[in-house]
């Protein structure tokens, strides 16, 4: 049986998925051959998030699609520069349900070339496209064989990608291909009625006040450890839109987005951010 060992990490985590406003999944988006000919809100997007951690000094990690990697060089190498980390989103932003062994490697593997090309620096970090890890233990198989020390897809509640319902938002470590593996978790508000996640359009379509009370208690609950997530796109009130999506997937993809930008700047103001390869390397004793 494998053995999970959960561990203290009592700090906040900012993270960014950095995809483009069409990379939706379980939509009819464009083929990615015609990716190329849409318009580009990315840069928009990271540019004023990096100017709200700034006015907090907090460190984020963004993980990047490798697609977005390659058309935007620079924009990774300014994130990097101004002290934040890059981890690995893959290359296409599949759902990893849909996909076999070897394309999960292969996609994986793309991605993190790409970007330790572009930055210079070893990508030790991963999140699976919508958190799509339902084979959790096998899934981090792969990443450790890759080279991955550490997995940020754990989705402790369901979701229409899968989610991970037998977890807690607690973070641990496991042993995999012989090495420590760890995992941090989406911070999940979780009582006897229901569970809340706590990032994404889950925070988009919650009062501010009710959000920062469900993070205290989440906080208190996983002993001061929390995992924040969201996206560029939900920085642009006005950004383009896909069409004719169902009523369910319109509301979790667009509802809230135009007061999102003042709801995220509110958030990063309750604690000091921190990357999570920083407490990786001091787990692993590379620091110290």
């Amino acid at each position: 049986m494998t053995q999970i060992n959960y561990i203290d990490v009592p700090y906040t985590f900012i993270t960014v998925d950095v995809e483009d406003w069409f990379h939706i999944l379980n939509t009819n988006i464009p083929p990615c051959d015609q990716w190329d000919e849409l318009p580009s809100i990315v840069e928009e997007g990271i540019h004023k998030i990096l100017d709200l951690l700034d006015e907090n000094n907090s460190k984020a990690t963004f993980f990047v699609l490798g697609w977005i990697a390659e058309k935007h060089p620079l924009l990774i190498k300014e994130i990097d520069r101004r002290g934040h980390e890059i981890g690995c989103h893959g290359y296409y932003h599949e759902e990893l349900n849909k996909l076999n062994d070897e394309e999960i490697s292969t996609d994986i593997l793309k991605s993190k070339t790409l970007l330790e090309q572009i930055i210079g620096k070893e990508v030790i970090g991963y999140r699976a496209p919508g958190f799509s890890s339902e084979d959790y233990l096998h899934l981090i198989d792969i990443l450790s064989e890759i080279g991955f020390s550490y997995d940020a897809s754990v989705f402790p509640a369901k979701r229409e990608t899968g989610g991970n319902s037998q977890f807690t938002s607690h973070p641990f470590s496991i042993e995999s291909k012989d090495k420590k593996f760890y995992e941090f978790p989406i911070s999940v508000y979780k009582n006897k009625f229901f569970r809340m996640p706590i990032g994404g359009g889950f925070s988009r379509i919650t009062p501010l006040f009710v959000q920062k009370h469900l993070i205290n208690q989440t906080k208190k609950k996983n002993d001061n450890y929390f995992m924040f997530y969201f996206h560029p796109r939900e920085m642009i009130g006005d950004h383009p839109r896909l069409h004719n999506l169902k009523i369910n997937k319109y509301i979790k993809t667009y509802i809230g987005v135009r007061n999102f930008y003042k709801k995220v700047r509110e958030i990063i103001k309750i604690d000091k951010s921190r990357t999570i390869s920083e407490v990786v390397y001091n787990y692993e004793g590379r620091l110290n």
